[in-house]
């Protein structure tokens, strides 16, 4: 079945209308999704095209579009219906459309059968027990009771809820700012999407998975601002974990080796003028494998232009480690 979905959004008042239409040309599972996300008729087009669960190409570019242009787009849709192709419009106010979250919870169901028998020796050989429905409802209700009581997030996407899940992917309006010669963080479904890792997602459904590497190596991500952010004192929280189970490849030897152990994750401002970078916040060891929420605060003293978070080690020694993040709100006291 071949899908292809376009959305028009307005950010700022949080609607959107999508249009879907639906061809079958094959017996492969191929998505192709074009998105416009309109604030000041500046638009993002992303277009995801791959087969099953696996993403084979993204391509995304922020361009000014004019109203001319933008009704030439609209006329194209109606052409479209005239041709007889079917569509589907709704109101997709959660940025899910029910189609889409439809294919993600069979994805996580058809996860769970995969990796839970694989992992579980790996579980009860360090004692480890997943965390129960009621513990992980419990857990939804204490992150939003918290993050109602902060104010606006000035992060865009902050739960990773958008954007293609796979191994090396991005979620939207984030960037890669690890190292050139090694692999991106992980965009990972509930259940994990690679490498053996297996937490459902407790805010949404999709989660970020860093790592540090033996060979000194470590993973980072940001997101830019436009205007900068003002100096001020921040609320942070954060909903993070760690997996137990994290199987790749040692990147000194070459040979399987697990990135199990601890990390740290560094929040960093960037300069507006001169690109500096300064420490906003560091956690301690993230030694637990169950979701944990992490408040604080910190001061950002200059005109920031981006936000950076990364995943480094706990000590001077370097090794292989991994951290996930779920959530995370910065918003100005």
């Amino acid at each position: 079945m071949y899908y292809m979905s376009m959305c028009y959004s307005r950010v700022k008042n949080i609607s959107a209308y999508y249009i879907q239409e639906r061809l079958l040309i094959s017996t492969n599972k191929v998505l192709q999704k074009i998105i416009a996300e309109d604030e000041n008729n500046i638009f993002t087009f992303h277009i995801f095209v791959g087969i099953g669960n696996k993403n084979l190409f993204h391509f995304q570019k922020p361009k000014i579009i004019k109203m001319k242009r933008l009704t030439l787009f609209f006329l194209f849709i109606s052409l479209l219906q005239s041709c007889y192709i079917p569509l589907e419009i709704g109101d997709a106010g959660d940025n899910i459309s029910s189609g889409e979250e439809r294919r993600k919870q069979e994805a996580i169901e058809a996860r769970k059968r995969q990796i839970l028998p694989k992992v579980k020796p790996y579980l009860e050989a360090a004692g480890i027990e997943l965390m129960t429905q009621e513990e992980m409802e419990l857990l939804k209700g204490t992150i939003a009771e918290r993050s109602a009581k902060l104010g606006k997030n000035i992060l865009l996407n902050s739960s990773f809820e958008e954007g293609q899940y796979g191994a090396s992917l991005m979620p939207d309006y984030w960037r890669n700012c690890g190292w050139a010669s090694e692999s991106p963080s992980d965009l990972h479904l509930s259940g994990g999407v690679a490498f053996d890792v297996y937490q459902e997602a407790v805010d949404g459904y999709q989660y970020v998975g860093m790592v540090v590497r033996s060979n000194g190596t470590h993973e980072c991500i940001f997101q830019e601002f436009e205007p900068y952010i003002l100096p001020g004192e921040y609320d942070l929280l954060m909903v993070v974990s760690r997996s137990e189970v994290f199987n790749s490849v040692d990147q000194v030897t070459g040979e399987e080796a697990s990135y199990h152990f601890p990390v740290t994750l560094q929040i960093f401002g960037k300069n507006e003028i001169d690109d500096t970078e300064s420490l906003l916040f560091m956690t301690y060891p993230i030694d637990f494998t169950d979701w944990h929420v992490i408040q604080n605060t910190f001061v950002i003293e200059e005109n920031t232009s981006a936000i950076k978070i990364a995943a480094f080690f706990t000590d001077d020694e370097y090794y292989n480690g991994n951290v996930l993040i779920d959530k995370i709100i910065i918003a100005k006291r």
